[in-house]
């Protein structure tokens, strides 16, 4: 009895997308209920004891030196990430190299020319969410540096400077997390089978890192 490649391949991807869903839904709910478990509820702590710390310390260099890194690495992924998404839509559109390609290496799904256009356009969703989030990102950024410098006297500094420094933690965040999707999103270029996986790899690793 032959499967149904429409069906294989809905099969799997409704799997790869529900385990990732899952597992950021649990991450998630770990980060409000006990956020030193997971290194962004730490992280977060950190930031804070972090804020307050400038705030009551006087290390103006301090500040500038470490949102100046960010914003740096911020501005880089965001124009990575816009590069990728040009070029993805230009590739979509003028080429059959790729579908030769995928086509090759697709054993089971489906070999559609609209569905490999549409895994195209779905990359290239994903990675202007990741230019976004980056943007805002900076732009939180920026404004923390502002913020995260005034004295407690003007009732504005810790609670201001920290709540955007954290938007701009969550952004970036955000961002890296699309560069994460975009894997096993390229990975379906060559079939379901590969992007699940690259799902469970992923899902794997991030289990490690998070």
């Amino acid at each position: 009895m032959s499967i149904d490649p429409a069906i294989f391949e809905i099969a799997l991807i409704g799997s790869a997308f529900a385990a990732l869903a899952a597992y950021h839904w649990r991450l998630w709910a770990l980060n409000r209920s006990s956020p030193e478990t997971t290194a962004m509820g730490r992280h977060r702590l950190v930031r804070h004891a972090w804020a307050r710390m400038i705030q009551t310390g006087g290390r103006e260099i301090l500040v500038v030196q470490t949102l100046r890194n960010w914003i740096m690495s911020s501005t880089f992924l965001a124009s990575t990430a816009i590069l990728f998404a040009l070029g993805l839509l230009g590739a979509a559109f003028t080429t059959d190299k790729l579908s030769q390609l995928a086509h090759g290496l697709n054993f089971f799904g489906n070999q559609g020319g609209q569905l490999l256009l549409l895994k195209a356009l779905l990359l290239v969703v994903d990675f202007l969410a990741g230019f976004f989030n980056f943007s805002l990102a900076i732009r939180a950024f920026i404004h923390a540096g502002f913020a995260i410098n005034l004295p407690d006297k003007q009732g504005l500094g810790h609670d201001v400077g920290a709540k955007e420094l954290e938007r701009g933690a969550l952004h970036y965040t955000l961002g890296m997390r699309s560069y994460y999707l975009a894997i096993p999103l390229s990975l379906w270029f060559f079939g379901p089978v590969w992007m699940f996986a690259g799902t469970v790899l992923l899902v794997l690793v991030l289990y490690r890192v998070d």
